[in-house]
């Protein structure tokens, strides 16, 4: 008895050391995502719900790694104007970063800001993006300069002037302050209004308080973060889709990686960016409902209005353009094939930015 139960424990001391054998031991590769926004906002959100489950599905069926994610949101590691040097440095390993407050940087990263006024449809956005990148490869080139790797671009659907007074023409908006992001300061140029820096942590007490008369903002931010609250007035005059965000990696810990971890990423990247124009999008029909059933007005602006309010402004995008020429980079270039991939797949500007 005692010759057998030595036996039993041998045997399954045996079967206990040959799966913990380096012959089948998955290798632990560890990982910090961050993001400046919160863990509910849809681009962090997808991060973990689709991007990091997406890739640990697609590692188990490997059996040779595992990653061990360290996942902080909602600017615990860098605030939203930061993720792009917290990733540049390593402090965080795979971020969402906010690249539209990147302008000195990423210069050409900004072609959709300098060029208003498009359609809101934004999957035909994302489809042109990648053209455009395929055609124009310093766009992505770009990035290594900053020791990292573009694996998904994030747009967002229509931006709209929300504010504490009705606007339904361009007039409305002379000596009035708005808190707009990044270059979309610039569509207040020509107009009358008078643009200030802002952010999205700042907005609600600004609108509050009488700083601001108004914000230049994203469908999908209007509800979340409440600011029909202080501002009841919603202004469509479709400005259009932009491409604001990247979903960035270090390029140092990207070169460290074996082959099959960067292609199983590369590819669940493409289904966190499908999933990011789907996210926004459904988020945004949302948001402007829910505003409205609070309390919100929704004012749309006819096609005429909306081309006096494009046609009041310089031409931001060529001067934008000349401005990367001179820098060596390929600005009118980013600036005409946008313009001409726009009008190959029907999406119409208000203006035609490149003439």
């Amino acid at each position: 008895m005692i010759k057998r139960l030595t036996a039993a424990c041998l045997m399954s001391a045996g079967l206990a050391v040959m799966a913990s054998s380096p012959a089948t031991a998955q290798k632990m590769i560890k990982m910090t995502a961050i993001s400046g926004l919160s863990a509910a906002s849809v681009g962090t959100k997808l991060i973990k719900t689709i991007f990091i489950k997406r890739v640990d599905e697609e590692l188990a069926k490997t059996g040779k790694y595992k990653i061990k994610w360290i996942q902080s949101y909602g600017g615990a590691v860098a605030k939203q104007a930061d993720g792009f040097e917290a990733i540049q440095d390593g402090i965080g390993d795979i971020g969402y970063v906010n690249i539209l407050f990147e302008g000195a940087k990423m210069p050409m990263e900004q072609y959709s800001y300098v060029t208003p006024y498009g359609d809101t449809d934004l999957m035909k956005l994302r489809n042109l993006s990648l053209e455009l990148r395929k055609r124009i490869p310093e766009m992505s080139q770009e990035y290594r300069k900053y020791n990292q790797i573009d694996l998904a671009h994030i747009g967002i659907p229509n931006y709209y002037f929300l504010s504490t007074f009705p606007i339904k023409k361009v007039s409305d908006l002379k000596g009035r302050k708005f808190g707009a992001p990044g270059l979309a300061a610039n569509w207040l140029k020509g107009t009358g209004g008078i643009a200030v820096s802002g952010k999205l942590s700042s907005y609600y007490n600004s609108l509050k308080t009488g700083v601001y008369d108004g914000i230049i903002i994203f469908d999908s931010g209007i509800a979340p973060f409440k600011f029909h609250e202080v501002a009841k007035n919603i202004t469509e005059v479709n400005m259009g889709s932009m491409i604001a965000s990247t979903l960035s990696i270090n390029k140092t810990r990207w070169d460290g990686f074996p082959k099959v971890l960067r292609e199983i990423m590369t590819k669940v990247a493409v289904e966190y960016e499908i999933g990011t124009v789907k996210g926004n999008t459904s988020k945004g029909i949302w948001s402007l409902d829910k505003a409205q059933k609070s309390g919100a007005k929704l004012y749309k602006v006819s096609a005429a209005q909306r081309e006096k309010f494009a046609n009041a402004m310089p031409n931001i995008a060529k001067k934008w353009a000349k401005a990367i020429d001179a820098k060596g980079l390929p600005g009118t270039k980013v600036l005409n094939t946008y313009m001409e991939l726009s009008r190959n797949v029907g999406i119409t500007h208000a203006r035609a930015w490149d003439k």
